[in-house]
């Protein structure tokens, strides 16, 4: 058989695919060939998150070799970028694979690798005589072909290889249990010149031991010697070395997982609760109960609502307890938090207690932030990594929370004495926490300059008694535009990252991607239950009740004013994040939590409410 010159001039690449397989299936002691292969070279966890992400495996499958050949997540990117960019290559793949999707010569393999496997070695080493990059598409679901057979083959071509060559070996698609549940994570391993014993890493993820399918193309051409094209938005593969990566990626997977499985339970049972607190406390101000079992009920609603605003300091410490069931993490997270808020509220006060709260979250929060996210990489409250949607940084949902914590602990500095030197202190605080957030490589959240910014900045002007007008408002405005401009500046002189190509090249699907995921939350997601539920109790007893939230607030114009600043934060969450409303939520309650736990539970040093 002969077959076409390629243009590539360094090194050879083989890739083959063993899709809907995980890192458990590869490390069984019944595969030697994987076993060698994760022992001898470099492996990863593999995100493999698409542009649509379908669930059936066909159309899985070409969605993955078409973000796969593209080296980025696009709906509308050539997939055949890969086999352009290397010269040319030979695809072999059986009659109904998606492989056809990266161009190339396509060899096929009639049935499928069950039935050619006893001549599929001989084939891959005759094309590589030609050929500097073979791709071979396994075909059948791993999940129904014999990995023993799968493992032979892998293990024969890697003794084919000359000194000089690489073997990638990756599963595109998670096993089909993963992607009904949205969890988009697989394997990949690589041996080759250069490649010792350790994790896989890149700069599209910033994570040890985790890569996405979009930086499998860049790492063939950097080993082609190949330059990589702009448009591909994947990175290189390059190795962490580890002695102990297997164990430590399988715990690391563990870890991922978990944090998936309980985060839609803890997270539903935290904002319904939270929500109808708010909205039951709101109709106990209203009707005016007191004394008596009324006075019971309403320190109940009151502890239960510092209990809530606990929950997202306990979800970032829930990494240390372990990967429990859901059922466990669940109690154990209630029981601390109701029992921690009854104790903080019958020690310190209910005021007391919340600030406290706030001032613990936002440390942790930011200060895990600034020393690399570990705890985040794990928490159900932090993003998700077994989704793909963020990997490093700050998430929407520790976003709010720090917005939120940060400016209730400066209102409490405040509120303790006004002084020159308080308000400059909390003014630089504050920004630094925006700094924080939006910095490129530190927070990497460009939507947090419109939600904190503008926020934080209000804050500060009311805090020194300055009227609120025109002049006020395009100054936060003039400032919250030369903040996204200097992040853009600082992103692109340090390679670029998402923040620079959405406002260069691609920045249309980019934004129409997020404003879709955003009118989706919108919609239907359970977040708006906090929203509401939070803007209506605010809004209702300022409107309803202005004078009872004056006395409640009575001493405390900085809290006053933080829940005021918390509608612009809101705001600005919203209209400039694809998935801002979970930030909102979070300030919601944080802000209607405040101001209602001042109705309920009263600091005994006010004037009297009567």
């Amino acid at each position: 058989m002969a077959f076409p010159a390629s243009g590539a001039s360094a090194g050879r690449v083989v890739l083959i695919t063993v899709d809907g397989t995980r890192l458990s299936d590869w490390s069984s002691p019944a595969l030697p060939g994987f076993g060698a292969l994760i022992r001898d070279g470099a492996v990863g966890l593999l995100s493999t998150r698409t542009a649509d992400n379908p669930v059936a495996e066909q159309p899985a499958r070409a969605s993955a070799y078409r973000t796969l050949g593209a080296g980025r997540i696009s709906a509308t990117a050539s997939p055949a970028t890969l086999t352009l960019a290397a010269g040319g290559a030979a695809v072999v793949a059986s009659a109904d694979s998606p492989a056809k999707v990266l161009g190339g010569l396509k060899v096929p393999v009639p049935g499928g690798f069950t039935a050619a496997r006893s001549r599929m070695r001989s084939l891959v080493a005759e094309l590589l005589r030609t050929f500097h990059l073979v791709v071979v598409d396994i075909g059948d679901s791993a999940m129904r072909t014999s990995l023993v057979r799968v493992d032979s083959f892998i293990a024969g071509v890697r003794s084919d290889l000359a000194a000089g060559d690489t073997l990638i070996v990756a599963s595109s698609v998670p096993p089909r249990d993963r992607r009904d549940a949205r969890r988009y994570l697989s394997a990949v391993a690589m041996v080759g010149p250069g490649v010792r014993p350790g994790s896989l890493t890149s700069s599209s993820t910033e994570r040890d031991g985790i890569v996405t399918i979009a930086d499998i193309a860049p790492t063939i051409l950097q080993r082609l010697g190949v330059p990589v094209p702009k448009t591909m938005t994947g990175r290189p593969m390059h190795v962490i070395p580890d002695a102990h990566a297997l164990s430590d990626l399988t715990g690391l997977e563990r870890a991922l997982l978990h944090a998936s499985i309980v985060r839609g339970p803890l997270l539903r049972a935290t904002v319904y609760v939270g929500s109808a607190v708010l909205l039951l406390a709101l109709v106990t101000v209203l009707a005016g109960m007191s004394g008596g079992a009324a006075s019971a009920w309403r320190a109940a609603l009151d502890t239960v609502l510092i209990a809530t605003t606990a929950v997202p300091l306990l979800l970032m410490l829930e990494p240390l307890t372990g990967n429990g069931s859901i059922a466990r993490t669940g109690v154990l997270l209630g029981a601390v938090a109701i029992v921690g808020a009854a104790f903080l509220r019958a020690t310190a006060g209910s005021r007391r207690a919340l600030a406290g709260i706030f001032a613990a979250t936002a440390l942790v929060v930011l200060g895990d932030l600034v020393t690399g996210g570990g705890l985040a990489e794990r928490s159900p409250l932090s993003y998700l990594i077994v989704e793909g949607a963020r990997f490093h940084g700050i998430g929407n949902e520790a976003m709010g929370v720090a917005i939120a914590a940060s400016l209730f602990s400066m209102a409490g500095v405040l509120d303790v004495g006004l002084s020159r030197q308080r308000l400059t202190a909390a003014a630089a605080i504050l920004a630094l926490v925006a700094i924080l957030m939006a910095a490129p490589r530190i927070g990497d959240k460009f939507g947090a300059i419109p939600a904190a910014i503008p926020a934080f900045a209000a804050f500060v002007v009311l805090a020194t008694g300055r009227r609120f007008d025109l002049r006020a408002a395009l100054a936060i405005a003039v400032v919250t535009v030369l903040g996204a401009a200097l992040v853009i500046v600082v992103d692109r002189a340090g390679g670029g990252t998402h923040i620079a190509r959405a406002v260069g090249g691609g920045s249309g699907e980019i934004l129409g991607r997020k404003a879709g995921a955003a009118s989706r939350l919108l919609a239907f997601s359970y977040w708006m239950t906090a929203i509401v539920a939070s803007v209506a109790a605010v809004t209702v007893l300022a409107w309803r009740r202005s004078s009872l939230v004056g006395r409640a607030l009575w001493g405390r114009p900085a809290a006053r004013r933080a829940v005021v600043c918390c509608f612009v934060a809101m705001a600005g969450s919203v209209v400039a994040n694809d998935a801002g409303v979970i930030a909102a939520a979070w300030i919601g309650l944080f802000g209607g939590a405040t101001l209602v736990s001042a109705l309920l539970s009263p600091d005994p040093a006010l004037p009297s409410r009567s």
